[in-house]
């Protein structure tokens, strides 16, 4: 029982010790490429320069983190890190649980600062659906949904190393258990023998 509440705390602190680091570093890549969209835009480069900027950003510990930008009207920028040209409105896009990420990233820069949305896409490099937190900023100006996000089942390999590790020390002692007793009731069984 202590094991598995053991188990238990430590899975939940480390799932959130990792959500919350991988927040931070969403959201520091938005508020860069925000601030280089607005200081390019004051400079005069054209949109599409910026946008052939953004898309080769890539961070993360496997590459898999990239900045995408959608209008307000869900029209594609920049999807799945590839410049779209001539994009249609995806305002109605659904992830296999049924989040409208759009609508989702546009409830979200009603918020001046920008916010977290949790969905889940396919990662670029597999071909695998896993759950994903975005940070998405808008910029008002062009009317542009800049965002970024990382995939949170990379935590998920730590946490099953550390059930394997709980795992393996629960059947040692449960073994030195077994054998303790076992040896005690040997013992119990030839006093009993004896008298």
């Amino acid at each position: 029982y202590d094991k598995a509440s053991f188990l238990k705390s430590e899975t939940d602190k480390i799932r959130n010790t990792y959500t919350e680091e991988q927040k931070l570093i969403v959201k520091t890549q938005v508020y860069s490429a925000v601030q280089f969209i607005q200081l390019s835009r004051k400079s005069k480069i054209s949109k599409d320069n910026i946008l052939e900027s953004l898309k080769n950003i890539r961070f993360g510990s496997d590459r898999d983190g990239y900045i995408f930008v959608n209008t307000y009207e869900g029209i594609p920028l920049l999807f799945d890190a590839k410049k779209v040209i001539n994009g249609k409105s995806i305002w109605e896009l659904t992830d296999p649980n049924g989040v409208k990420v759009i609508q989702e990233e546009r409830e979200a820069v009603r918020n001046p600062e920008g916010n977290f949305i949790y969905y889940s896409w396919l990662k670029l490099s597999t071909d695998s659906v896993s759950p994903k937190v975005s940070f998405i900023k808008g910029v008002p100006e062009w009317e542009w949904l800049v965002g970024a996000g990382v995939y949170l089942d990379s935590i998920e390999q730590e946490i099953d190393t550390l059930q394997k590790k709980v795992i393996k020390d629960t059947g040692f002692e449960a073994t030195v258990l077994i054998v303790i007793v076992g040896f005690l009731l040997f013992i119990i069984h030839l006093i009993f023998k004896r008298f």
